[in-house]
């Protein structure tokens, strides 16, 4: 495995790992008290653009790392958007 392959796979664990803990703890905290109060919808809109850009740019590039690293985030993403639509208009 070559040098710039194993800081690929490093990289792309731990975006995966960000993605994996930090945002669906969000989304859990947000479903459990059916509210978004609190957090800030233009992160999260920033969040997501920044998470479809890099899909985009990796399937462009063919980086499998980067596309595998950033799907969870697309998805976490627009589950926080939802409940944005959602809760608001409770």
């Amino acid at each position: 495995m070559a040098l710039v392959d194993l800081f690929g796979l490093i990289a792309a664990g731990f975006c995966i790992l960000l993605m994996a803990i930090g945002l669906p703890s969000q989304i859990f905290k947000n479903y459990k008290n059916k509210s978004v109060k609190g957090i800030s919808l233009a992160l999260y809109a920033i969040f997501f653009l920044n998470c479809i850009s890099w899909l985009i740019y990796a399937y462009l590039k063919k980086d499998h790392y980067l596309l595998v690293s950033n799907i969870p985030g697309v998805l976490a993403n627009a589950v926080i958007l939802c409940q944005f639509l959602f809760y608001r208009t409770r």
